[in-house]
C-alpha cells in the first residue's frame, strides 16, 4: 500500500512539475515580448525626444531674428555656431535612429534637406543682421522672417511623414508623437509672432 501511495505522489509530483515548467516557459516568453516591446517604445519615445529638440534648435533661428528685429542685437557668434554644433550632433544621432527605426539608410535624407535649407537661410540672415548698424532699416526682417517660416513649415511636413512611414498602421491611425509635434509647431510660432508684437 505504502508503495503504490509512493508511485501514485511521484507521478502526481511529476504532472505538477511539468505543468509548473509549460507555465514557466509561457511566461519567459510573454517577459520576452513584453521586453522587446518595452524596448521598441523606449526606442519611439528617444527618437521623438530627439526630433523635438532638432525641430526646437531649428525654431530657435526665428526666435532670433525676431529679437533682432525688436531690438536691434544681433544674436553673437557663439551663440550661433553653438547651435549650428548641436543641430549636427542631433542630425548624426537622428540619421542613426531613423535607419534603424524604419530599416533604411535613406530615410532621414529628405528631412536633412529641408533642415539644411533652413539652416542656409538662417544664417544668411545671421550675418546680415551682424553687418547691420543701428541706423539701417530691419524691413528686410519681414522678408527674412517669411522665408524662414516656410522653411520651418517644410522641416514639420518632413517631420511628419518620417512618423508617419514609422508609426501608422493599417487603419489609418495618427502616427506616435504627431499630436505632440504639431501642438509645438503651433506654440513655438504663437511665441515667435508674441516676441515680433512686443
Amino acid at each position: 500500500m505504502t508503495r503504490f501511495i509512493s508511485r501514485r505522489l511521484l507521478v502526481n509530483i511529476a504532472v505538477v512539475l511539468a505543468a509548473l515548467g509549460a507555465n514557466a516557459f509561457v511566461a519567459c516568453e510573454r517577459i520576452g515580448g513584453l521586453r522587446e516591446s518595452d524596448a521598441a517604445t523606449l526606442r519611439s519615445m528617444s527618437l521623438l525626444r530627439d526630433l523635438a529638440a532638432y525641430r526646437g534648435a531649428l525654431a530657435e533661428f526665428l526666435t532670433q531674428l525676431s529679437r533682432f528685429e525688436a531690438t536691434g542685437a544681433a544674436e553673437t557668434a557663439a551663440s550661433h555656431e553653438a547651435r549650428e554644433a548641436h543641430l549636427n550632433a542631433l542630425e548624426s544621432g537622428l540619421r542613426a535612429q531613423i535607419a534603424m527605426e524604419l530599416g533604411t539608410a535613406g530615410a532621414f535624407d529628405a528631412l536633412a534637406v529641408r533642415a539644411s535649407v533652413m539652416r542656409r537661410d538662417a544664417t544668411q540672415a545671421f550675418e546680415r543682421a551682424c553687418g547691420a548698424s543701428e541706423a539701417d532699416s530691419r524691413a528686410w526682417v519681414d522678408a527674412a522672417f517669411v522665408q524662414l517660416g516656410e522653411d520651418q513649415q517644410a522641416v514639420d511636413e518632413e517631420m511628419f511623414a518620417v512618423r508617419a512611414h514609422r508609426h501608422r498602421d493599417d487603419r489609418g491611425a495618427r502616427p506616435f508623437g504627431e499630436g505632440v509635434l504639431r501642438h509645438d509647431a503651433r506654440g513655438q510660432r504663437r511665441a515667435d509672432l508674441a516676441v515680433r508684437e512686443s
